[in-house]
């Protein structure tokens, strides 16, 4: 194309980059009532460094793509994720020779000597309404990514009925008509997995007209965590090492920061595994 056929490229606008994430935190003991809506998206998160000519550390998100995330538990199904060869290179003293600017951050001091580098975080996700800015209406302020890790995610498979006793349970709590309500609740004084609690809401809570409306705009979980081949990881993590900073490295995300921060609050979000 001529360039005199081009046209300025306009603002990316797509929902991605106004995605919200659930903090469990702000929840507190008394607990704030979610309504959880569309599918869970299961992944297996890599958190590299990317470090650049300068000496700038990008901090990327890339899901793993050694596992299966069709099947009804999340497998291992071996397809040459390169960044898991970064992490065993690293572990034994070397670099990637296609990737070599690309490092798996070091533990925090604060894990203790002994802690390990992290390889990958398994993380479920779904979209929800936040019942506690809903305010009377539904607006996209109140549409956030609620994240749970492996124990939190088996304590909404048990909600649901899956693995449980059946007779015990309301179903699955993102139908349309007969989902509902979950109460996320933070304790700041008790110790590990003991500081977060699901409770199932004690009747369906099914979406009203408004909430349809409004939850059509929500971030597709499937794009925002979309798993690459290896050749596009490669290729995506090049793109990043030489670029200016960070720069648009897929039309689908918006900036490799923006994108990083946003899923770094959702591997954060509940941190019990």
């Amino acid at each position: 194309m001529k360039l005199t056929e081009m046209r300025p490229q306009p603002e990316n606008n797509t929902s991605l980059s106004s995605a919200n994430f659930f903090n469990w935190k702000d929840a507190g003991s008394l607990g704030i009532p979610v309504r959880p809506f569309g599918d869970f998206v299961r992944r297996y998160l890599h958190f590299v460094n990317v470090t650049k000519a300068d000496g700038t550390k990008i901090i990327t998100p890339i899901p793993c793509i050694n596992y299966d995330y069709l099947a009804p538990e999340v497998k291992i199904d071996m397809n040459e994720c390169p960044l898991d060869e970064v992490y065993e290179a690293q572990l034994e003293g070397k670099t990637h020779s296609e990737l070599p600017f690309v490092s798996f951050p070091l533990p925090p001091e604060s894990w203790g000597k002994d802690a390990k580098i992290q390889r990958a975080s398994f993380s479920a996700s779904v979209n929800a309404i936040n019942r506690s800015k809903q305010n009377g209406s539904t607006t996209a302020d109140c549409i956030e990514i609620v994240s749970f890790k492996k124990t939190a995610f088996e304590k909404v498979l048990l909600l649901a009925g899956v693995g449980g006793n059946p007779q015990f349970s309301m179903g699955d709590p993102t139908d349309d008509e007969n989902g509902y309500d979950l109460l996320c609740m933070y304790h700041a004084d008790k110790p590990g997995i003991q500081r977060y609690e699901l409770q199932a809401g004690r009747q369906a809570s099914p979406l009203t007209d408004e909430e349809k409306s409004t939850v059509e705009d929500a971030v597709n979980l499937e794009d925002y965590y979309k798993v690459l081949t290896r050749d596009e990881i490669i290729e995506k993590l090049t793109k990043i090492y030489e670029s200016d900073e960070g720069g648009t490295v897929n039309p689908a995300l918006s900036s490799t920061n923006d994108v990083s921060g946003l899923m770094q609050k959702a591997d954060t979000s509940l941190s019990f595994s």
